[in-house]
Order: C-alpha cells, then structure tokens, then sequence
C-alpha cells in the first residue's frame, strides 16, 4: 500500500489487508480502515455496494478489495464501486 499516493487519484487498485476498522455510516455505507506492513488506507464501501453483500466485514479479517483511488478531504482513498470489489480472505 505505500505505493498509493494522492497522485494516483482516479486509477483503479487493488489491495490487501487486515481490517483494523470497520464503521457503519448513517446512510448505510461502511468506512474501512484496512492495514498492511504498517500502512494504513481508508477504503469507502458506498450503500448500494453494502446492499448487495451478504458476508458481514468484521475487524481482524483479512481483506482483497478492489475500486478506485480517489481523494477525500485531501487524503487518498480506495473507493469500492462494485460488490465483487470485497473478497474477503481465508486464513490459511
């Protein structure tokens, strides 16, 4: 993850990493905070995209997520556009 930096805004990504944190916003759209190596990126799951996922996100769980970088109060995100874009991660 150290590689995404606000100059890669609007390229889509593709990460991994444990879920440190998992919000549940008023509209129904979930703030994730997932950690790799000790970098940490915010990761947006809009409502309609949590609609459609039938597997709860829980904090610990290892996590693929895939969308867009976008920029959110001058800080770089990744922003999951599409259900497929959450894989979540067996553990081995």
């Amino acid at each position: 993850m150290p590689e995404l930096t606000k100059e890669n805004a609007g390229c889509p990504a593709k990460v991994q990493g444990t879920i440190l944190e998992c919000r549940k916003l008023s509209n129904g759209s979930i703030l994730l905070t997932l950690e790799q190596e000790g970098a940490k990126l915010p990761v947006f799951v809009p409502c309609w995209v949590v609609e459609d996922r039938a597997t709860e996100l829980c904090e610990g769980e290892t996590l693929r997520a895939s969308g867009w970088l976008q920029l959110y109060n001058g800080e770089i995100e990744l922003k999951v556009v599409d259900p497929t874009g959450l894989c979540p991660i067996e553990d081995a």
